[in-house]
């Protein structure tokens, strides 16, 4: 498909912030003028998986959380409810210390009848042991778009005046959003910012835009694979090319799962680490020998699962992308790598910890009860499709330009992999170039954290402060200010 150049244009025209992309670097000032008062700008991404937020200029966010969090509905007596007589939502924020009421002291009034309350626990070391009829809440996210507002609001509220207290009055909000996030929730996002943080400035950009803002660059190809699906999309001078979107709903859920699975399979016990009081040392490959807690409380079904999924997640750290296609590969040259369980027994896990992660990179390979659809996208034709149906005229640009994002590309080889893939596709006429280099933990990070970096840097130029939606702008037009100043 054609980009036309005028809209392009346009676009450049109203981001007239592009040309400092390149030579911002973190240590610039991030104080801004909005309204004609000093601010410093607070950076929200959020993914299915964990919300990132810290204050523009920064290197890194200062809290990632996770979506998941944990409900308490409980029904207080006419003496207690006299305390949250006054709350809109009658919620209560609980961030593991102390209990405040969306933020604020409570102020005691007049006896009421009994009432129906909603704690949430936010705080994760709040997180960290059962609560009596505390469900863990995982739909606040779903498919990288805001599902659940209440939530979504009870975590803000922690951030903003739990974490790192601020005054939202004084400081403008930016938040990343999906490529594919509806009007509707936009407009909700930027009523509660609005609305309830009575923030002085909101804006909200999309996340493969900032991805290409943390490295850098206006323009790219930028490969994400998250939570619920991995994805490749067309950047071009700050614009995202909508059309040339490709999605493969394969990502780390499916990986989790599929880890799941395996570990079930060996009948490895996954026993999670809440409920360990102490373990002794084993053998290789023998059977754990530890004891359980007692006198604690009861955990419900949910919290349970997180737990075990928990232990799941963190096994993933022994999965590695092979070089060249598995089915190509001996595979009896694969390394093996040993796993210690929260148990104590602890194994070598080999071929397994390659045939896993290959399934990103070859859907064909899946074996299960619910396969993939055959038209489902490995990571190397997502970047091949997106490129087929970009402009000719700027797909080498993309091609030289290929940014990876996300925490699956947090595997080992994960990189390595798609620039091989990516280097026997390309022909002499187009140089592949992967703008991300492979590296240790420290490289892994900004990957993962790529949306809020970008972020990061695009709230401190001093040339975006013009860009923002200001309280009067809101209160002028209304929610839908969002359509016309955010593309």
């Amino acid at each position: 498909m054609r980009v036309p150049r005028q809209s392009h244009k346009e676009i450049i025209f109203r981001f007239p912030f592009f040309k400092d992309i390149a030579k911002f670097t973190m240590s610039n000032t991030s104080q801004l003028l909005v309204g004609g008062d000093d601010v410093n700008a607070v950076v929200i991404d959020y993914g299915s998986n964990s919300i990132r937020y810290g204050h523009a200029g920064e290197d890194a966010p200062t809290l990632c959380i996770s979506t998941s969090l944990g409900v308490v509905d409980e029904i207080l007596k006419a003496t207690e409810a006299m305390e949250v007589d006054d709350v809109p939502r009658e919620k209560i924020i609980r961030d593991g210390n102390a209990e405040n009421i969306n933020g604020n002291a409570a102020v005691p009034e007049a006896p009421s009848p009994a009432k129906k309350t909603r704690q949430y626990i936010v705080d994760p070391l709040a997180l960290v042991n059962p609560r009596e009829r505390m469900e863990i809440e995982s739909d606040v996210i779903v498919d990288g778009m805001i599902e659940n507002f209440e939530s979504f609001e009870a975590i803000l509220e922690y951030a903003l005046k739990k974490h790192r207290p601020i005054d939202p009055t004084h400081h403008p909000l930016l938040f990343s959003e999906p490529l594919w996030n509806t009007s509707k929730k936009r407009e909700l996002l930027c009523e509660l910012v609005f609305e309830k943080f009575q923030s002085s400035a909101f804006f909200t950009i999309k996340s493969p835009v900032l991805t290409c803002f943390a490295h850098g660059k206006s323009t790219g190809l930028v490969l994400d694979s998250g939570k619920i699906h991995t994805s490749a999309v067309a950047v071009h001078e700050g614009f995202c090319l909508g059309p040339t979107l490709v999605r493969s709903p394969l990502g780390g859920e499916f990986i989790t799962t599929e880890c799941r699975k395996e570990l079930d399979k060996i009948k490895i016990d996954l026993t999670p680490q809440y409920l360990i009081k102490s373990k002794d040392v084993v053998d290789l490959d023998q059977p754990p020998k530890w004891t359980k807690k007692s006198n604690q409380p009861k955990a419900t079904p949910s919290f349970h699962e997180l737990k075990v999924r928990s232990v799941v997640e963190d096994f993933k750290q022994v999965l590695t992308v092979s070089d060249a296609p598995l089915v190509d590969v001996n595979k009896d040259n694969l390394d093996s790598k040993e796993y210690e369980f929260p148990t104590g027994y602890h194994s070598l896990f080999g071929v397994e910890r390659y045939q896993i992660p290959e399934y990103l990179f070859d859907p064909t390979q899946i074996r299960s009860a619910n396969p993939p659809q055959s038209s489902t996208l490995g990571v190397s034709n997502l970047i091949q499709n997106c490129l087929s149906i970009t402009d000719p005229d700027i797909r080498p640009q993309m091609w030289s330009n290929i940014i990876v994002s996300g925490g699956n590309s947090c595997i080992h080889g994960f990189l390595e992999r798609v620039s091989a893939d990516c280097t026997r596709r390309s022909t002499s006429s187009m140089k592949l170039k992967c703008v991300v280099t492979a590296g240790g933990p420290e490289r892994a990070t900004e990957r993962l954290f790529a949306p809020w970096t970008g972020g990061s840097i695009l709230g401190s130029l001093g040339t975006f402060q013009n860009m923002w939606i200001s309280r009067n702008d809101y209160e002028e037009t209304g929610k839908v200010v969002v359509a016309k100043k955010c593309p």
